[in-house]
C-alpha cells in the first residue's frame, strides 16, 4: 500500500508539472488547472504568477486524479484535455492495469471466484 501511494504521489507531481508547464504556453484557457480555477472561483491572472488555486488544491486534485486513473478509468470531474495530459493519462492507465492485476487476482482467489481448469 505504501508503494502504491508513493507511485500515486510521483504521478500526481508529474501530472501537475505537465499542466503547470503547459498553462502559460496554451493559446486558450484549457486544461485541468483552468477548470479547477474556474470551479473554485480563483482564476489565473495574466500578469500574476501567484494567482489561481492554492498549491494544496492543485496537489489534492492532481493526487485525486492519479488515484482514480490507477484504480479505475476515472470519474470525469477531472479530465485530461491537452495532448500531453492525455498521453500521461494513457501511461497511468496502463500502469494501473499492471499494478492492480495481482490485487484483483488475490481478491478473486480469496472469495473463491477463481476456478482452475
Amino acid at each position: 500500500m505504501a508503494t502504491f501511494t508513493l507511485i500515486a504521489h510521483w504521478l500526481a507531481c508529474i501530472y501537475y508539472f505537465i499542466a503547470f508547464y503547459e498553462r502559460p504556453r496554451l493559446d486558450r484557457e484549457i486544461g485541468w488547472l483552468y477548470k479547477l480555477a474556474e470551479t473554485i472561483n480563483m482564476p489565473y491572472l495574466r500578469n500574476d504568477s501567484h494567482s489561481g488555486p492554492d498549491i494544496r488544491s492543485r496537489y489534492v486534485t492532481s493526487l485525486y486524479f492519479t488515484f482514480t486513473i490507477l484504480t479505475s478509468v476515472g470519474f470525469g470531474n477531472v479530465a485530461a484535455v491537452t495532448n500531453a495530459e492525455k498521453i500521461f493519462t494513457i501511461f497511468s492507465m496502463l500502469l494501473g492495469c499492471k499494478s492492480t492485476r495481482p490485487t484483483a487476482a488475490a481478491a478473486a482467489a480469496a472469495c473463491g471466484c477463481a476456478t482452475n481448469r
